[in-house]
C-alpha cells in the first residue's frame, strides 16, 4: 500500500504488505478476507489487517505482485485465465 507520493503507508505494526508471508486467517468457506483500514479490527482479524493511512482523508494505491506465479498467470490479455479478486468498500469493522 502506497500513498499518493508513492512511499509505503506509515502504521503502527509497520506491516506494509499482506500475502502468502503472512499467517492469513481463513474464513468458515475457506476464503480469505483482508481488511484495509485505519483500525485494527481485532483478534483473528488481525491477521488479515494491512493498516491504511491514519488520516482518514489521504488517498492510497494498491499494487499486485505474484512471485513465482503458475503459468495461468501468463495466459493472453484477451482470454484471462486468472482475474484478481474485486475489492469492496463494506463499512466500518466491527
Amino acid at each position: 500500500m502506497y500513498n499518493p507520493s508513492g512511499q509505503l503507508v506509515a502504521n503502527p505494526i509497520n506491516r506494509y504488505t499482506i500475502g502468502s508471508q503472512n499467517m492469513l486467517t481463513t474464513d468458515p468457506d475457506g476464503s480469505i478476507t483482508i481488511y484495509i483500514q485505519r483500525d485494527d479490527p481485532g483478534g483473528q482479524m488481525t491477521n488479515n489487517w494491512l493498516p491504511a493511512s491514519q488520516n482518514q482523508n489521504e488517498r492510497f494505491y494498491m499494487l499486485f505482485r505474484a512471485y513465482y506465479p503458475e503459468d495461468v498467470m501468463f495466459m493472453p490479455t484477451d482470454q484471462p485465465a486468472y482475474i484478481l479478486p474485486e475489492v469492496v468498500k463494506v463499512g466500518e469493522a466491527p
